[in-house]
């Protein structure tokens, strides 16, 4: 599996990664502030244009600041599953 950095910032990168045909989101956020995340969603708004959906991102676990980040970018929850590994994750999606 091969992530592809779609956005890179200096205070975080946003990749895309192809998983048995759907597209998952991630995103490493090297320093957080409202400025970082006024651009992250400015950013999050033209990928949003440019892809068209739907994209996945998943958590292993469910965590308040991992589900604000993402709600605030219109994820919503799609399913609780186990992993490759035996744990509970979480599937979350965005689609138009």
């Amino acid at each position: 599996m091969l992530k592809i950095p779609v956005i890179i910032r200096p205070n975080y990168i946003v990749y895309i990664e192809d998983f048995q045909g759907s597209q998952f989101l991630h995103c490493d956020v090297f320093k957080w502030n409202k400025t970082v995340f006024k651009q992250l969603k400015q950013d999050w708004e033209t990928l949003k244009e440019l892809h068209g959906g739907p994209l996945y991102c998943l958590k292993e676990e469910d965590t308040t600041g991992y589900l604000k980040f993402i709600k605030s970018l219109g994820f919503k929850l799609l399913k609780p599953m186990i992993s490759f590994s035996g744990k509970e994750v979480y599937i979350y999606y965005w689609s138009k």
